[in-house]
């Protein structure tokens, strides 16, 4: 979806075909993620407002997931409608409640 709430069309990101952006999804939650945290998470093709869409079903994880970008490992959790980046001791303090 857009920021307007607008659904975005797989075309937009020309990928040749569905199985290739699925592909890179996959690698890319790997990657940043680890693929342990795969088993939480469901991707899949919908049409969504006569537009073909990729979504991806997120179920609650049972540890933290930390996200790599490039050599630094972020932790972010949902806060409302927004994502909110936590910071040492306040990751480490959402953690010991939530997990």
């Amino acid at each position: 979806m857009a920021d307007d709430g607008e659904p975005v069309s797989i075309k937009v990101n020309k990928f040749p075909n569905e199985d290739k952006m699925y592909l890179h999804l996959v690698n890319l939650i790997k990657d940043r993620m680890g693929v342990a945290h795969m088993m939480y998470m469901h991707p899949r093709f919908d049409e969504h407002e006569c537009v073909r869409v990729l979504t991806v079903e997120c179920l609650p994880g049972k540890s933290p997931v930390f996200v790599k970008d490039g050599n630094v490992e972020r932790f972010y959790v949902r806060t409302g409608a927004a994502t909110s980046e936590l910071t040492g001791g306040q990751a480490q303090e959402y953690i010991k409640k939530r997990f």
